[in-house]
């Protein structure tokens, strides 16, 4: 749904009064939205929350664009998910610039942008980077190609060479 509220349902869920498209749940780390409960016992992943005076249903969900995202393309390789304000991005967040020096209280880690999530590499045909540590992996290798300096992207600079941890050029 594009436009919906589930403030005050059950405790712990967003106090914003409405919300639009893909929230992000910072107590949970999560991305959800609400759908259609005619939806529910279909064979789609959802989830139903009883809420205070109505069913909630939901599902994890990925944000239109990358724009949810903050990315630090220094040599500290960082992705960032952007916390939402009353619902929606803030707007101090500069659409298409996911390296615009944004205030540290609207950013969540998300973790390393390293060459395991590039497009191709094994852990993103997987499926199991994080969509913001996606984005920074394909917005900080563009930005070194076409603006040289640091890339975020080649093989070890994350400094994590283990294989349990780290990434693994081999698979």
């Amino acid at each position: 749904k594009e436009e919906w509220s589930v403030r005050y349902q059950y405790p712990g869920a967003p106090t914003e009064e409405s919300i639009n498209d893909c929230y992000f749940d910072s107590s949970s780390n999560t991305r959800w939205c609400e759908v259609d409960a005619a939806y529910y016992n279909t064979g789609c992943n959802l989830q139903r929350i009883v809420g205070k005076d109505r069913f909630i249903f939901w599902q994890s969900c990925r944000p239109k664009t990358c724009d949810h995202c903050s990315c630090d393309c220094s040599s500290r390789c960082q992705a960032f998910d952007i916390l939402p304000l009353q619902g929606r991005l803030p707007v101090e967040v500069t659409l298409g610039q996911l390296d615009a020096p944004l205030d540290n209280s609207f950013k969540l880690w998300a973790g390393v942008i390293a060459p395991n999530c590039t497009v191709g590499s094994s852990a993103r045909i997987r499926d199991v980077c994080k969509f913001c540590v996606a984005c920074c992996n394909d917005f900080c290798n563009a930005k070194a190609k076409n603006e040289g300096g640091f890339d975020c992207t080649t093989t070890q600079v994350s400094g994590c060479s283990d294989m349990v941890h780290g990434w693994v050029d081999s698979v």
